[in-house]
Parts: structure tokens; C-alpha cells; sequence
């Protein structure tokens, strides 16, 4: 992956977790009558960071799972390509795999 769409990747999933952070801490702390601030995001990280993660490398396995299979029906791209980007895709998929396994 070139660095700045690593970077873009990155961004990305950061705003999607501060987002979410907020939106918890917010909703924690109207149920308890309180800012409950670092305590409440905290909490977040305890509890979604995990699903979190699982749901953003799920969200872009399927955008290059459907890139992949658009790639496929281009008659122009030759076959040995193909079977390259099909060998990385499912390396990637069994790493996404091994992290719900082991927990990461």
C-alpha cells in the first residue's frame, strides 16, 4: 500500500473512532447526569475498539473484494495478474482471520 493511502486509511479509521468515542461519552453521560469525560471513552476502548477494527477491515475486504472481481471481468488484464491479486487478497482475508482468533 503506498504511504499516503496508508495515511488516508489511518485518518480514516481514527475519525471513525473519535466519532464514535463521543457519540458513547455522550450518550454515558446524559444516562449518568454527568460529563463522565476520559472515563466514559475509556470505556469505549474496553468495550468496541475490537468490533470497531473487525467492522473497518470488513467494510475495505469487501470494497477490494469487489474491486478484485471488477478486475476479473476485465478481459484486458492478464490472468497471471489476477491470480497475484487473488493470492494477496486472501492472505489479507486469512490475516483478518487470525486476528478474530487470537482475540487482536
Amino acid at each position: 500500500m503506498k504511504p499516503n493511502k496508508k495515511k488516508e486509511h489511518t485518518k480514516e479509521y481514527l475519525d471513525e473512532a473519535a466519532s464514535k468515542i463521543l457519540e458513547h461519552k455522550w450518550i454515558e453521560s446524559e444516562k449518568a447526569g454527568k460529563d463522565l469525560g476520559q472515563d466514559a471513552c475509556i470505556d469505549w476502548v474496553k468495550k468496541y475498539a475490537k468490533v470497531h477494527r473487525k467492522e473497518f477491515i470488513d467494510k475495505h475486504l469487501d470494497k477490494a473484494e469487489e474491486a478484485l472481481d471488477k478486475l476479473k471481468d476485465n478481459s484486458n488484464i492478464p490472468k497471471e495478474i489476477i491470480k497475484i491479486l487473488e493470492a494477496i487478497y486472501d492472505e489479507i482475508d486469512k490475516a483478518k482471520d487470525n486476528m478474530e482468533v487470537n482475540g487482536k
